[in-house]
């Protein structure tokens, strides 16, 4: 079969982009249809440090993730892939490019353009892959239990929404997926004050320093045997000597875990999702 290509509407998702300083100059996808379909995105943006204005990451260590969101019409299952991390020093020089690819079908019927939903948008964290998966289909749903596992975590309100099911393209080829998305809300100045000095003692008065919470995912059959634990870093804090130095939004953040069932010593049945402290 010859090579096919075809362009992919791409949306674009401008205040969370905006909030974290990004803007997007050019965004387009497009398949290339073969044996396989593969999905491949090319970006063109620029960054401004002035618009970042509520930061939860150093910007020396990097900038907000950009994330690409992939939807399934004919499922409604969402995917994620990274364009890898910047810091702010590698994005000064002008407009930045970025591309992400990966196949999105290995099945004999080519994928088309209606049979996807895709859409650019940017967190303040992400631990997803760095290339795009081929679309699923849920074979069973996996029950979900949550634990807090650190008291640390008072200063700080969460939402946290979670799916998680064994799923595949191809029957005999599985997977255990699991993807949290979580918004974490500040308490007020007084109070991240207040926590911060019942920590340690190594603050003047009136400054806080607060880590935000990484997460922790168990898979375990139906006898509470553990068969896998995924685990993201978010690098996240706030800190500050005032009430203006408290963010005015949320965080933001997105994990998407997966592993080979073929990998697992037992049969997955639930998760267990762990906010732990940063």
């Amino acid at each position: 079969m010859p090579n096919k290509f075809v362009d992919v509407p791409i949306g674009l998702d401008e205040v969370a982009l905006a909030h974290r300083g990004w803007s997007c100059l050019d965004a387009r996808a497009r398949l290339k249809v073969d044996n396989w379909s593969r999905l491949s995105v090319s970006l063109e943006l620029s960054h401004d440090a002035e618009a970042w204005t509520n930061r939860f990451i150093d910007p020396d260590f990097m900038l907000s993730p950009l994330v690409l969101e992939v939807t399934s019409v004919a499922t409604g299952l969402i995917s994620y892939a990274s364009f890898g991390f910047r810091d702010a020093a590698s994005a000064v020089a002008g407009d930045i490019h970025e591309a992400v690819s990966g196949v999105i079908s290995y099945g004999d019927d080519p994928v088309s353009a209606s049979d996807l939903r895709l859409k650019l948008t940017s967190f303040d964290a992400a631990d997803v892959p760095l290339s795009i998966r081929p679309l699923q289909t849920v074979r069973r749903p996996l029950k979900v239990q949550f634990r807090s596992a650190s008291a640390g975590l008072d200063a700080l309100d969460h939402e946290i929404d979670v799916d998680a099911y064994v799923s595949s393209e191809d029957p005999d080829d599985e997977e255990v997926t699991v993807c949290v998305r979580g918004v974490t809300t500040m308490a007020a100045y007084r109070k991240l004050v207040e926590v911060t000095a019942s920590r340690d003692e190594g603050h003047e008065d009136g400054e806080f320093e607060i880590r935000l919470p990484n997460v922790q995912v168990d898979v375990l059959d139906e006898t509470d045997f553990l068969l896998k634990r995924f685990e993201a870093t978010h690098y996240m804090e706030v800190s500050g000597a005032s009430a203006d130095d408290v963010p005015k939004r949320a965080a933001e953040w997105v994990d998407f875990f997966t592993e080979s069932a073929d990998e697992l010593a037992g049969e997955p049945s639930k998760v267990v999702v762990r906010l732990v402290q940063g």
